[in-house]
């Protein structure tokens, strides 16, 4: 609750190791306060959170094991993308040979490396979501906390993030993925909730929520007399 405002309300579901697991609603559904939850960032008034068999997600130890992603991208703009990166990742307790390889690869991943002496203030929105989700990468976590990485950038950065994001599935990191778009939680989530009013109304593959509420899919094509093409 929010100043007495209920925003989630029973909301209860199981992720598996490298499972892909998305919750699918609209603006306002409770999805942001769900991950913040999950991080740790929020305290839920009733009910339990379990990381890893590990009933407090603040813990410091939890908290290494999870990478969180925020739909606005919380980057220092006057610092560099590696100064930025070097600075998350230390706050994970990485340093030494360990720290300058998982920058590197990070910023290699979302192919940034050209970029890692420029200041952030110089990036366009879509760079500063693909470092966002290098930030989150930094210390090699194996679960991910998504908020919108997708929303509000241009195609060329949406199309890379989308392909960054697939390799990651891939490779069995455990990402939870908040979404309002159906097409990219179609290409990259096992399980999906959809969420509203802080309720899950429905919750299963894609395939079989599809087979059990939208019905056979049928196209009809209707011709005014006189347009009747040849056939």
């Amino acid at each position: 609750r929010f100043d007495g405002r209920l925003v989630l309300d029973k909301v209860s579901f199981d992720v598996d190791p490298g499972e892909s697991f998305a919750l699918l609603g609209p603006a306002g559904a409770g999805k942001t306060t769900a991950l913040y939850l999950l991080a740790g960032m929020l305290v839920p008034d009733s009910g339990r959170i379990m990381i890893d068999g590990v009933n407090d997600p603040a813990l410091k130890a939890t908290r290494r094991l999870i990478g969180f992603m925020p739909q606005q991208p919380s980057l220092y703009d006057d610092l560099s993308a590696e100064q930025n990166m070097r600075f998350f990742a230390r706050l994970y307790g990485v340093s030494g040979a360990r720290l300058d390889q998982h920058v590197a690869w990070a910023l290699d991943f979302v192919r940034l490396s050209e970029w890692r002496h420029e200041p952030v203030r110089r990036f366009s929105a879509g760079m500063a979501r693909r470092l966002s989700l290098a930030c989150a990468l930094a210390h090699n976590p194996p679960i991910l906390l998504l908020d919108e990485p997708l929303a509000h950038i241009d195609a060329q950065s949406r199309s890379l993030l989308l392909d960054n994001l697939k390799h990651l599935k891939e490779h069995d990191r455990t990402i939870v993925y908040c979404s309002q778009l159906l097409d990219d939680v179609d290409a990259l989530c096992d399980k999906v909730a959809i969420i509203d009013q802080g309720r899950i109304l429905a919750l299963d593959t894609i395939e079989d929520l599809v087979a059990g509420y939208g019905g056979p899919t049928q196209v009809t094509v209707t011709f005014a007399p006189d347009e009747v093409p040849d056939l």
